[in-house]
């Protein structure tokens, strides 16, 4: 996924923000949520992700992987690629973590979040 928002500008538009395609992207949405969630609890439950990594975080970590691919295409096109690994690294569970400083956006603050960003014009 953080590929395809990586290198795909119109998926990232249609992905990450409420203005395009209205119910059918929410249709999509309402079917990969819970799935989100399933992988989370369970990355969790084994102890891959840190406990206060939340489903509702993954849309935003493909939408960084977006804006740094955007930002990077005409010096480095695989440059997301470091980001994305950085921030993998940063959600293992290991000893020693301090908490997160902010707490991860609920599923309601997600939708509001989606629905308020704005696509930058060229």
């Amino acid at each position: 996924m953080c590929e395809l928002t990586a290198t795909d500008r119109g998926l990232r538009e249609v992905a990450f923000s409420k203005a395009y395609c209205g119910g059918r992207v929410d249709a999509g949405r309402t079917l990969l949520d819970p799935v989100i969630s399933k992988l989370v609890k369970r990355a969790k439950r084994d102890g891959y992700l840190r406990p206060e990594v939340s489903s509702t975080d993954m849309p935003l970590l493909g939408l960084m992987a977006g804006t740094v691919g955007e930002y990077s295409d005409g010096v480095s096109k695989e440059l997301w690629r470091r980001y994305v690994g950085l921030l993998l690294q940063g959600m293992r569970c290991q000893p020693g973590l301090e908490r997160l400083p902010v707490d991860a956006l609920t599923h309601d603050e997600l939708q509001d979040a989606m629905s308020t960003w704005q696509v930058t014009p060229d």
